[in-house]
């Protein structure tokens, strides 16, 4: 068999073919990841048919006796010049119609490429804006202004705060000192007669020395002026809106078991949870005499109704406690209180042993809770003190009757039983796991 050899014009040809042919191969794949990365429009020759298909190249070999050079050139030229135009030959017709039907997956997956760009493009333009705000702000020095101004005003709501703290406290001790001094020995001794100021914003006196009661402890509570935020932005709305003071005074272990309350109709549920001797042993007397006789707002809780009507019906405490009454926030004594002020754990201790200053440990208290009557002139700032002392002379003197002192031990000796099964199940629970 004669063998023809292609001139090396016809070979450069051959491979020019074979190069285009890989070309038009290849551009399906690289218009659709073009697409996906810059969302552009797919390639018109992205329908070529690939090697083997109808229409399209012939995947058989290439010999030198199979054509003439001059007819492989002129199909070349004719292939190629078809490509340029953006068309295919004719030849590949059935292999482009084969092709689109691959188009609408391709055209899908550039439209998802495109309105991921578009979600892209749009926060980059909400990023670029904030980015424009910040280079505003910190090119004229607004956020450092605004710091600066926020720290002048934190310091000097602490200086006035604590100045303005410190006056109230002040002028409160001068106004009920005489009276202090007149029922007590000892009054501030170890302060040298003045509060002792915990915070700025709270303050303590100590006074002892008196009959019927072992030592009396009065805390103030001051707004905290001295808190940008709890004691000026947000005052009312974060804690208490106003100053309040507490009278806790520990009374002599001897003397008649009961328990009695006078509250704010709004602080019922907080005197509830504060105290669990109330919780567990007191009813709220809504329909007794002695209700009907306090001022308006305030409600009644007792044991008995009989340790409430002599009490309340001692000489001269029913008065007090109307004049009082606007800027009352809760009376309470009991024998059995539990959460008494910290601060008189070393006094109990001395008193009484180690063991009485227990937390747990119960104690005869009684506590009287206020508001400042400041800037009221009708309520005279000695008044909480004069009503805390009538109650002492009172309770030491109040007696029960038997059937009353028999009906609190019956409620108190069912309450230890039922405390008694719960801790035995407990233990058995414990023991069983």
């Amino acid at each position: 068999m004669k063998t023809h050899l292609f001139p090396s014009g016809a070979a450069a040809l051959l491979l020019l073919a074979a190069a285009v042919q890989q070309l038009l191969l290849q551009q399906p794949a690289a218009v659709a990841a073009a697409a996906a990365a810059a969302a552009q429009p797919t390639d018109p020759h992205e329908g070529a048919p690939s090697q083997g298909a109808p229409g399209g190249p012939s995947a058989a070999s290439l010999s030198a006796g199979d054509a003439d050079a001059s007819l492989f050139a002129a199909t070349v030229a004719a292939f190629m010049s078809a490509a340029a135009a953006g068309d295919t030959p004719a030849a590949a017709a059935p292999g482009a119609a084969a092709a689109s039907a691959a188009s609408p997956s391709a055209a899908a997956a550039a439209a998802a490429a495109a309105a991921a760009a578009a979600k892209q493009q749009q926060k980059g333009d909400s990023l670029g804006g904030l980015h424009a705000v910040w280079g505003f702000l910190t090119a004229y020095y607004i956020i450092d202004a605004a710091a600066a101004v926020l720290f002048a005003a934190v310091v000097a709501a602490a200086i006035l705060g604590k100045r303005r703290n410190t006056k109230i406290a002040i002028r409160w001790l001068q106004e009920v000192q005489e009276l202090l001094r007149m029922q007590f020995a000892e009054v501030g001794a170890a302060a040298g007669g003045v509060f002792t100021a915990l915070s700025f914003s709270d303050f303590e006196l100590f006074a002892s020395g008196r009959r019927n009661c072992d030592c009396m402890l009065l805390t103030l509570n001051c707004v905290p002026r001295q808190d940008l935020w709890r004691g000026v932005l947000l005052r009312g709305l974060v804690g208490g809106g106003e100053d309040a003071a507490t009278i806790e005074v520990l009374l002599p272990p001897a003397g008649e078991a009961f328990i009695v309350a006078v509250c704010r109709k709004e602080e019922q549920r907080n005197t509830l949870e504060n105290h669990w001797d109330i919780a567990e042993f007191c009813k709220l007397r809504s329909s007794s005499s002695s209700s009907n006789l306090l001022p308006s707002g305030l409600v009644l809780f007792s044991d008995t109704n009989e340790a409430a009507e002599k009490l309340l019906e001692t000489p001269g405490v029913l008065k007090l406690l109307q004049q009082l009454a606007p800027h009352l926030k809760c009376m309470y004594t009991s024998d059995l209180c539990t959460n008494t002020n910290p601060t008189l754990a070393p006094t109990i201790a001395a008193l009484y042993g180690t063991a009485a200053a227990a937390p747990n440990k119960p104690k005869r208290v009684l506590r009287l809770t206020y508001y400042l009557p400041e800037g009221d002139a009708n309520v005279d700032a000695r008044l909480p003190i004069a009503f805390a002392c009538k109650l002492i002379d009172a309770i030491s003197t109040l007696k029960l009757s038997d059937a009353c002192i028999e009906s609190t031990r019956r409620m108190r000796l069912a309450y230890e039983k039922e405390e008694h099964k719960k801790r035995r199940k407990e233990q058995e629970e414990v023991v069983r796991v």
